[in-house]
């Protein structure tokens, strides 16, 4: 059975930091802590140490050669990692309330099940890239993450700033190409108040950035009379994709002014391409170290949550990014 919908608003829940807690990410790990402290304190929730061991697949053997139960061997387990994460928030200086959580289980599993109980405003987790060709892409946990957790996701990069400087928000404000109108119109609402709570963070510049184009632009080359119809149909395209932001614009500089966040200064930017190639490059126009975007999803459909689109660009940046669902959203993670 599929876990409910999550239908917080963004950023309102308890901050769940995942560290690593195994003895050689402890300067990673201190500063992710230091790192969700500050969005904790900003978003006024309590901030969660999480860590996740799996048990080794043998550990029945291993309990049996030691000469304790099973259950005990899990135990010790649980203790070394909660001890581990006692000391991580001692060295960066978090309240001695914070709690820690030491689970044992699949770590995607483990997290998602966690943030669900929760119902966590962040999951805030240092990403753990591949080595080689593709080392732009997501390891197999915080692929799991970015598709199944209903809590925003951030994954930031190891040598990345403590705090966001320039953020860059994606939205899709073409209701022509939305499977479901009105998902879409709410995830890219999602989109711009967690952008917002981001920026606000460190005073960071926020980009909103939608990306057209013009799919039938080769049907009207080749039956068009003369270049000026080609013109005319492009100039079309482009001025309904341009109202569609200037009316996304209005009103989220009024929505943000509802959350207290009229400090956020929110500039527009309009392109054209392929999202898969055009957000990575104004990623790096921009040189944003965030990035925030929504998952194509189709809400009550367990698990389907993450478009081939999507999926290209989180693994074609090597900046921070935020993953966003939509309400409605169910993990199919239970």
């Amino acid at each position: 059975m599929s876990a409910s919908p999550i239908q917080q608003k963004p950023l309102h829940g308890p901050v769940l930091a995942v560290c690593r807690a195994d003895g050689s990410t402890d300067e990673a790990d201190i500063a992710l802590l230091k790192r969700a402290r500050h969005a904790a304190d900003a978003m006024g929730a309590p901030l969660i140490a999480v860590g996740v061991v799996q048990p080794p697949a043998d550990l029945k053997a291993l309990a049996k050669a030691m000469g304790i139960s099973r259950q005990t061997a899990e135990a010790r387990l649980a203790e070394r990692l909660n001890d581990q994460l006692s000391a991580l928030c001692a060295r960066a200086a978090l309240d001695e309330s914070a709690p820690c959580m030491a689970l044992l289980g699949k770590p995607f599993l483990e997290l998602i099940r966690t943030a669900i109980k929760h119902e966590a405003g962040l999951v805030l987790k240092t990403a753990e890239t591949l080595s080689g060709p593709r080392s732009a892409f997501f390891a197999s946990t915080d692929q799991h993450l970015l598709r199944k957790c209903p809590s925003p996701v951030w994954l930031v990069r190891e040598d990345g700033a403590n705090a966001p400087r320039t953020v860059l928000a994606a939205v899709d404000l073409d209701p022509l190409t939305a499977d479901q109108p009105k998902t879409q119109a709410a995830l890219n609402r999602r989109i711009l108040e967690t952008a917002g709570r981001l920026a606000a963070l460190s005073q960071a510049q926020l980009h909103l950035l939608h990306v057209w184009d013009a799919p039938g632009e080769g049907l009207v080359r080749l039956w068009a009379n003369d270049k000026d119809e080609v013109e005319a149909y492009l100039d079309e395209i482009r001025d309904h994709h341009r109202a569609a932001l200037e009316r996304f614009m209005k009103d989220a500089r009024q929505c943000l002014a509802e959350l207290g966040l009229d400090a956020v200064r929110v500039q527009p930017r309009l392109v054209r391409g392929d999202p898969r190639a055009m957000i990575p490059s104004e990623v790096e126009a921009f040189q944003a170290d965030t990035l925030v975007m929504g998952t194509i999803a189709r809400t009550g459909v367990p698990g389907f949550i993450i478009g081939n689109t999507a999926e290209d660009v989180l693994n074609s940046v090597e900046c921070g990014v935020v993953t966003v669902k939509p309400p409605g959203y169910v993990s199919p993670v239970s």
